[in-house]
């Protein structure tokens, strides 16, 4: 009885222990499978994002490359990222996101090429080349052609994933071209302005400051250094004319001075080809730049506040970060400059333009954002036409000088070429040390009401008070020009004479490619260039007729040379509808020839131009008998004027 009883408390014994640790075993399962899914909701809770998204606009006249956009991804939706991270995922990540499935890098993925489906996205590419956490968040879309880029931008405003959306607006460079003029001369007014023969006396600059000229490129001449880095092929007389600016040569007995005796020059083609000008910036300070020149901006009348390009925010945001001073011109529209960009950029110091008398030069963007002006060159004074006296001369490509260009563009290299003198003299300086030194020291003069752009710069009072830590001053000459002997050459452009007004105005682009045909002797051809100009140098004196033959037609026009008269200009406009029209405008250069008596120079005397056969055209409607000497272009027939 009692063995019977035990044997039965024995085996509910052992049940009871069975029970027990089964119940252990499913509590444990249950603790393990609460604490995967308590880590898993807790991981996959959906983060607020670093950066917020930010509505652009576009303004109504905006000018923008065709069927491309800018987007910048929020963190966690960078296409590179994601498809990453769907090349690793493992079981535990699956399981993951199935409880929190807007995390699925696949989900984000398909949600954004659906959407790119929609719109039209062909391609993207990454804006920066770089490993920045903000920059590297950049993307240009590449759109199907003839896309509604407004469209876009609306929908991808609203869109998940994108933080930021903006056209890729066009930049043009911020000058007025006018005669050109390829010649040595003594006539540097700006850089007496800025008072640079006392600055010179402090210092003369230094290799180890880098400069970056993004720009439409820097031509070789043998009054620039020969060490140019560049960041990419390209080469255009408004870049060339801006490098001699802040470092031509100095104190070589040949053509014209620089702010910098000794400087790094970096040139970038980013207007007119060559890289998108965000990337230009964050190359030059990812190289080793301390100044960066921007003279350029929106194209004539877009209006594009910084605020509204996140691409330029994060741009000059990221070089100032890296100890770069940004120099900007102001525009040449006469309007706020806190309308375009980069003018209007934070960091930026802004640069409006002067004439010879310290006037704010006529065409001169104005406002609180330009915070200093310099020497830009005002024709005005000279009777409408740029004069040594009146505008500003600097190295152009052939080897040649010009004075044919008047712009805020011009006022800013003087800026930056400061800057870096500055910054060869006392390198601790910050960004923002800099441009107060630069402003604070600059001279006033009278604001016109309601269209200040700040005191205009004097180097010199700047070196005097922020170059603490100068060596003491060599006394070394300073630069002097020999006169050299009369330089005889044409140059001109084709372009498209949009409004027909025939002559070259912002915005008509030049056509590349347009071959031209010399007539001397000697006789030689060549084709524009990517801006669409062309030029003949090393001609003597005598009687020219240049050809441009553009799809098949052709026209002439002719020009003589003089020892007066030793450069012309010869524009052709491309009209809807027909071949090249000469556009002739030989407005004289005068030489400066080796005086006598008193070893100056001969007085300047402006020569009448040459008269030159010129045409009006109009639709052949058989209607009317064309003119003796007329010609045909196409469905045109052109008379003489």
């Amino acid at each position: 009885m009692f063995q019977n009883l035990s044997e039965k408390l024995n085996t509910a014994g052992l049940k009871i222990n069975i029970s027990r640790r089964i119940f252990l075993l499913l509590l444990a399962v249950l603790f393990i499978f609460l604490s995967l899914l308590s880590f898993f909701l807790i991981s996959n809770k959906k983060p607020q994002p670093s950066s917020v998204k930010k509505i652009t606009s576009i303004s109504e006249n905006a000018e923008f490359v065709p069927d491309e956009i800018i987007v910048k991804y929020m963190d966690g939706y960078v296409p590179e990222d994601l498809r990453k991270k769907i090349s690793e995922e493992n079981i535990l990540s699956k399981i993951k996101y199935t409880f929190n499935p807007t995390s699925d890098p696949e989900t984000k993925l398909k949600t954004l090429e659906e959407l790119f489906e929609k719109i039209g996205v062909i391609s993207q590419e990454k804006l920066h080349d770089t490993n920045d956490p903000i920059l590297r968040r950049f993307y240009i879309l590449k759109l199907r052609r003839g896309t509604d880029v407004r469209l876009a931008h609306k929908i991808l405003n609203s869109a998940e994933g994108i933080e930021s959306v903006e056209p890729n607006y066009i930049m043009v460079p911020f000058a007025t071209p006018n005669d050109p003029y390829y010649q040595n001369s003594p006539g540097m007014w700006g850089l007496e302005k800025i008072q640079m023969p006392k600055a010179w006396d402090i210092a003369k600059g230094s290799k180890s400051i880098i400069v970056a000229v993004i720009d439409t490129g820097t031509a070789d001449h043998d009054d620039l250094p020969p060490d140019i880095i560049r960041a990419n092929p390209g080469v255009g007389s408004h870049g060339t004319h801006v490098a001699g600016t802040i470092g031509a040569l100095t104190n070589n007995s040949k053509g014209v001075s620089g702010v910098n005796w000794e400087v790094t020059i970096m040139s970038i083609q980013a207007i007119g080809g060559g890289m998108n000008s965000t990337a230009a910036i964050r190359y030059a300070a990812d190289n080793g730049a301390k100044v960066i020149n921007m003279s350029f901006g929106n194209v004539n009348g877009t209006v594009v506040n910084c605020e509204n390009s996140p691409a330029y925010m994060h741009a000059i945001s990221y070089a100032i970060d890296r100890g770069v001073v940004l120099v900007a011109s102001a525009g040449n529209e006469n309007m706020d400059s806190s309308r375009k960009t980069p003018a209007s950029c934070p960091g930026v110091l802004t640069v409006g333009a002067t004439g010879p008398n310290d006037e704010r030069s006529y065409y001169s963007s104005y406002g609180s954002v330009v915070e200093i002006s310099a020497p830009g060159g005002d024709k005005r004074i000279s009777g409408g036409v740029c004069t040594i006296s009146s505008c500003i001369v600097s190295t152009v490509p052939g080897g040649g000088y010009s004075y044919n260009y008047q712009g805020t563009s011009m006022a800013s290299p003087h800026v930056a070429g400061a800057a870096a003198l500055l910054l060869s003299v006392n390198p601790s300086l910050t960004p923002q040390q800099v441009s107060d030194c630069l402003v604070n020291n600059a001279d006033s003069i009278a604001q016109e009401p309601g269209k200040p752009i700040g005191p205009r710069l004097n180097a010199f009072e700047a070196l005097r008070a922020c170059s603490s830590g100068a060596p003491p001053p060599v006394l070394t000459p300073n630069p002097t020009v020999t006169s050299q002997p009369i330089q005889y050459g044409i140059s001109g452009s084709v372009f498209t004479d949009t409004n027909g007004n025939r002559q070259k105005d912002i915005g008509e682009g030049g056509v590349q490619g347009v071959t031209l045909t010399l007539v001397g002797p000697p006789n030689t051809e060549t084709d524009t260039d990517t801006n669409g100009d062309y030029s003949f140098p090393s001609l003597a004196e005598g009687t020219y007729t240049i050809t441009a033959t553009f799809a098949g037609q052709s026209n002439s026009g002719s020009v003589i040379l003089t020892s007066s008269f030793p450069q012309a200009k010869l524009d052709f406009g491309l009209i809807s509808g027909g071949g090249p029209i000469p556009i002739p405008q030989p407005t004289g250069t005068p030489a400066i020839t080796p005086g006598t008596g008193g070893g100056g120079t001969t007085p300047i005397v402006t020569p009448t131009p040459t008269p030159v056969k010129t045409y009006t055209c109009r639709e052949d409607t058989k209607a009317s008998t064309a003119r003796p000497g007329s010609i045909k272009i196409g469905s045109l027939i052109c008379e003489p004027n």
